[in-house]
């Protein structure tokens, strides 16, 4: 199972995945730091982000991955929050 970890919030983080699309997404955020997080996904995971055939369990691991991460971050006093803009 592939790993790396990422610097988020302040806060490392070691992802373990079955899939590398989380990774190339996170490139940005690579670090050497010492994890106060280990997030690893499993396929019963995956298949719980899934609401239709159409997506790949490359990109549903993406969604499962951002919930465990979302979703300890109070723990630590930080919030992930999702958000987007378009300009017309």
């Amino acid at each position: 199972m592939p790993s790396f970890s990422i610097d988020l919030a302040g806060a490392c983080i070691r992802v373990s995945l079955l899939h590398g699309r989380v990774r190339a997404l996170c490139r940005d955020y690579l670090s050497e730091g010492v994890p106060a997080l280990h997030v690893r996904t499993t396929q019963v995971e995956i298949d719980a982000e899934r609401d239709g055939p159409q997506w790949s369990d490359d990109y549903l691991e993406t969604l499962a991955v951002y919930r465990k991460i979302a979703e300890w971050l109070p723990s630590c006093e930080r919030m992930l929050v999702h958000g987007a803009a378009v300009a017309f």
